[in-house]
């Protein structure tokens, strides 16, 4: 994944190294210290948005959509094979070492 200046179309800092499959989804806390992604290949990564560092990855079968809490205490998803909500937390480990 990169990150791109909207007025430059140039890409901006490190790329995100991670995901082997396509990125179906993006949140991005509140205030900009963490990303979340959900891919093709099955699995949701969390990220610290300035460092490009990858903090967690977890294994989801099919993973479409998600949203991170306002204060990005919880991280809520959906798949593509299911019609449940998944609301989960984020760990505290990842959360002190942004």
């Amino acid at each position: 994944m990169y990150e791109f200046d909207v007025s430059t179309l140039k890409t901006v800092g490190a790329p995100f190294k991670g995901h082997t499959d396509v990125i179906t989804g993006l949140a991005l806390s509140l205030v900009c210290v963490l990303l979340a992604s959900s891919s093709s290949d099955d699995t949701i990564k969390l990220w610290s948005f300035e460092s490009r560092q990858l903090l967690a990855s977890f294994d989801v079968k099919s993973p479409r959509n998600l949203v991170l809490s306002p204060y990005s205490y919880q991280l809520a998803y959906t798949t593509w094979h299911e019609t449940k909500i998944y609301i989960c937390n984020i760990p505290a480990n990842i959360l002190a070492s942004i």
